[in-house]
């Protein structure tokens, strides 16, 4: 969690690259959850990386990150709106809340 905490600094100081440089390394480990891919989503989307940033998105879901109201809500999301592969994983996502 330190990690994504420093990369958020240097997004935060206009680091866009080197930000995203070290999510990539802290997405290697194994043992990611689906909130630091959530996270690292969003961090992706922000900077312009939509189609990393529904990769992500779908291994966050993959990992846990079940937070469908979240999905639905969240303004880093934005650019994902509309498109088909966005809605088809919101879908999927609702359907299977729904047997829950």
């Amino acid at each position: 969690a330190n990690e994504m905490t420093n990369s958020f600094m240097l997004e935060i100081a206009g680091q866009h690259e080197e930000c995203l440089s070290q999510i990539e390394l802290i997405l290697a480990a194994p043992s990611v959850d689906g909130a630091v891919l959530y996270d690292a989503d969003c961090l992706h989307i922000r900077n312009g990386r939509k189609e990393r940033g529904l990769i992500l998105l779908h291994r966050s879901i993959e990992s846990g990150m079940q937070e469908y109201s979240l999905f639905l809500s969240d303004p880093d999301l934005d650019p994902l709106r509309g498109t088909s592969e966005f809605e088809e994983l919101m879908k999927e996502l609702e359907s299977s809340s729904a047997k829950d």
